[in-house]
């Protein structure tokens, strides 16, 4: 049995790679100096390690609310809808919005774990900041 097909993964990593929407990605990355990684359960794990990663090997500041201190101490502050949301509020403080850049990360399409990644990300937006998505389903009403 099956679980997971990878057959032809090298093409489709090439062909997500070679997308006009990695391209943007890319052009946004390379624009900003403060990079956003967000998300939820698994997905926070990785947006945690992509930060470390893009401070270890770039000369931006990448930052992810990795820490579960953190976390369950602003999820308790507020609720779990606008948790992400805060803990942009906070980490942005002081920082140029336009030199921003916040990406999510998301394999779901509904529930609230889904919800408190889209508030985050709408409120990037309206605080000036570029925002993405890498997602495993389309979300919508997205800017």
């Amino acid at each position: 049995m099956d679980i997971v097909n990878f057959e032809n993964i090298g093409s489709k990593i090439n062909e997500i790679i070679c997308s006009s929407d990695f391209y943007k990605l890319q052009k946004l990355f390379n624009k900003h100096e403060h990079i956003f990684y967000i998300g939820n359960g698994g997905n926070l794990a990785i947006a945690d390690h992509a930060a470390i990663d893009t401070s270890r090997l770039t000369n931006k500041n990448a930052k992810a609310p990795g820490s579960g201190i953190l976390t369950t101490s602003i999820i308790a502050d507020t609720n779990f809808p606008v948790w992400l949301e805060n803990w942009l509020m906070l980490s942005s403080r002081g920082i140029k919005k336009n030199k921003c850049l916040v990406i999510g990360l998301s394999c779901s399409s509904s529930g609230e774990s889904s919800n408190a990644l889209l508030n985050a990300i709408k409120f990037a937006d309206k605080q000036g900041m570029d925002t993405a998505l890498v997602s495993a389903q389309t979300k919508d009403d997205l800017p």
